[in-house]
């Protein structure tokens, strides 16, 4: 068919007016290249990576991140468990203390017997020790006076001595216990106790409460009970500062 004559060919090819960026777009260095203010976002672009984490901004705050807590009190210290305190006051503690100190009268374990064997101390005629020596647990009388209190145990004999002579007790009163039958250990040395503070004012001039004096007491066993019709407590004072010379009737302290 007959037509115009072409038009003629250029020698470069026509280049494409610029597009919007696709996926994996690469720029001149064939790198990925952010889209520019006037270009859409790449949808395939990889996600921007956050810094090294540092210090939070001042006022910035994480909504899902716990409340701060205020420091508690510290705990408390541990109870400090206390024995309670006897009837008597720190003054009774001390009694107890002797008490577990010098107690009882003994009977020989097994089938042997305390007998009431001859004393080795003497006495002169107003019944005063004038010659130091054993003295039967069963023979004390009141203004007698001893030493070598022993340590928690059943007692034989005591060493007496004159009273004019050093002395680590003086025997104060010497009582019958109220009971029908033997009430037990405990109960028995409980009650001689008892008595010998109710005397102790009446001999030393000042309640047992308020004295810096001490008592040392000797009550029956079960056997000396039974065996030999024991029913005596013996009532000793002691001075716990030293040895006394003479007696501490009306001593007063």
């Amino acid at each position: 068919m007959p037509g115009g004559p072409s038009p003629p060919r250029s020698e470069e090819p026509r280049r494409p007016p610029p597009a919007a960026p696709q996926p994996f777009d690469t720029g001149p260095e064939g790198h990925w290249m952010p889209p520019t203010a006037d270009a859409p976002a790449n949808p395939w672009a990889p996600a921007p990576t956050a810094g090294p984490a540092g210090p939070a901004e001042t006022g910035a705050s994480d909504p899902w991140a716990p409340a701060p807590t205020a420091p508690g009190p510290p705990p408390p210290p541990p109870p400090v468990i206390q024995a309670p305190e006897p009837a008597g006051g720190r003054k009774r503690r001390k009694v107890l203390a002797l008490a577990g100190f010098v107690v009882l009268v003994l009977v020989c374990a097994g089938a042997v017997l305390l007998r009431r064997g001859a004393d080795e101390a003497e006495r002169n005629g107003s019944g005063d020790i004038v010659a130091g020596g054993d003295l039967s647990a069963f023979s004390f009388r009141a203004g007698d006076c001893w030493n070598d209190p022993p340590l928690d145990q059943e007692v034989e004999s005591v060493a007496a001595v004159p009273c004019t002579d050093p002395h680590d007790a003086e025997v104060y009163a010497v009582y019958d216990l109220a009971f029908e039958e033997f009430p037990g250990e405990n109960e028995m040395a409980v009650a001689a106790e008892a008595g010998c503070i109710e005397r102790f004012a009446e001999f030393a001039g000042v309640d047992y409460a308020s004295s810096e004096l001490e008592i040392v007491y000797l009550n029956p066993t079960e056997e000396s009970w039974d065996t030999e019709d024991d029913r005596s407590a013996v009532c000793s004072v002691s001075d716990p500062a030293a040895p006394t010379t003479g007696s501490l009737r009306g001593a007063a302290r």
